[in-house]
């Protein structure tokens, strides 16, 4: 009997010792990551999920930071810019970029799930994601979704910026096993740019879109580390060809099944 009894403190003891030290680890590293927030731009590609939806009536919560790099600035010759990089019609593209964004995503049902992003200077995001092949358990999936985003009373030096998109995609994942997940996620991207001069009250209207996809991984169970990369090479003649990269860290907010014992 005092065996037992000392075999079920000893568990308890390390469960206990192990969510102190993750709840440590998340702390610490939103804390570092949201240092980034303070520089962040209005785009932002981030996914950080795979094509597996989160369980019906459970929580995921992450977040994430990076860098974003417009690929005509080392193309002088590229379309529509002129000196020094800007549209011929006197509108301005970023030539770099940093992304910061919180997650937080919930099931509605087992191959339903919303997600909501939020950056302090980047479109509010909410998409929703349904999973038509695969489940919580196979070792492939795949999904389609499409999120909405909006911007509003961004300032940019005499610029009042606001800023509507939408984004269509899909979702495949690899899962070999519980700790580790392989993502690429096919993207379109749509997002319309009114701005408003307050110096000459002028008013300007900015269509751009463009298509891409974005490739990464997340290693971890409950709590995991994640990183990708999002190529949007295709756009229209007022977009602009760019990449980001970007890393973080995420936590599901329940117990995950293990689907290889």
């Amino acid at each position: 009997m005092d065996l037992d009894f000392k075999k079920r403190g000893a568990i308890m003891y390390g469960g206990a010792a192990f969510l102190n030290s993750a709840r440590k680890f998340l702390f610490h590293s939103f804390v570092l990551l949201s240092f980034f927030f303070l520089f962040t731009s209005c785009l932002n590609t981030l996914s950080f999920q795979s094509a597996r939806t989160t369980p019906k009536g459970k929580f995921d919560a992450g977040v994430g930071t990076g860098a974003g790099f417009n690929v005509n600035a080392w193309n002088p010759n590229a379309p529509n810019f002129s000196e020094p990089y800007s549209f011929s019609d006197g509108e301005d593209n970023p030539l770099f970029w940093y992304t910061g964004t919180y997650l937080l995503r919930y099931g509605l049902t087992e191959r339903l799930d919303l997600g909501l992003k939020l950056s302090p200077l980047s479109t509010i995001q909410l998409d929703g994601k349904y999973m038509i092949y695969g489940d919580q358990s196979s070792k492939t999936a795949l999904a389609v979704g499409a999120q909405l985003g909006y911007l509003g009373g961004f300032q940019n030096n005499d610029d009042v910026l606001t800023i509507p998109e939408l984004g269509m995609m899909v979702y495949g994942s690899w899962h070999p096993n519980d700790w580790f997940q392989m993502y690429a996620t096919p993207r379109y991207l749509a997002r319309l740019t009114h701005t408003l001069n307050e110096t000459t009250n002028t008013e300007t209207t900015l269509f751009q879109n463009w298509a891409g996809a974005t490739i990464g991984g997340r290693f971890g169970n409950r709590f995991g580390v994640l990183g990708e990369v999002s190529m949007l090479p295709i756009s229209n003649q007022r977009g602009f060809p760019f990449f980001e990269v970007n890393f973080g860290v995420d936590f599901r907010m329940y117990r995950p099944k293990l689907a290889y014992p």
